[in-house]
């Protein structure tokens, strides 16, 4: 997925996400329950920043990555079909919108992650913008 082209749809890194993740209580308690309470404290407090500093920065880099991929939701559902052959499902693969704690990203096969959204409406905006053959599952 292109992330320059994402942007255009409010995209953003995971440093432009840390800041509304911060607002959440459940982001907060996962926090100091993997990280325990000395280094979650100084890992809420540079979420609060937006800004990842040290070791406790990385780890929050890769707490982030794993946390938004394997905890979020399915919010919205597509498929990105072939409309030449739109009879042939060989040819049609998903395309998801998940969310999590107020973040949103578009995953879809074979493309890598194109940024974070603030919302659900930039991230379909994205979605509709990408690909030209997409359709809403029921």
């Amino acid at each position: 997925m292109d992330t320059e082209f994402a942007k255009n749809y409010g995209a953003t890194d995971l440093n432009g996400i840390l800041k509304r993740l911060s607002n959440s209580e459940y982001v907060c308690d996962r926090l100091l329950e993997a990280l325990g309470p000395v280094d979650g404290a100084s890992a809420l407090e540079m979420i609060r920043r937006g800004k990842l500093i040290g070791n406790v920065g990385d780890g929050l880099h890769d707490f982030f990555l794993d946390e938004i991929e394997n905890e979020a939701e399915d919010v919205w559902s597509g498929t990105l079909y072939d409309p030449d052959d739109e009879d042939n499902p060989d040819k049609n693969y998903p395309v998801i919108i998940r969310e999590y704690c107020g973040v949103f990203f578009v995953w879809a096969l074979e493309y890598g992650n194109a940024g974070y959204f603030l919302t659900r409406d930039g991230a379909l905006q994205y979605v509709k913008g990408n690909w030209e053959n997409v359709r809403e599952d029921a």
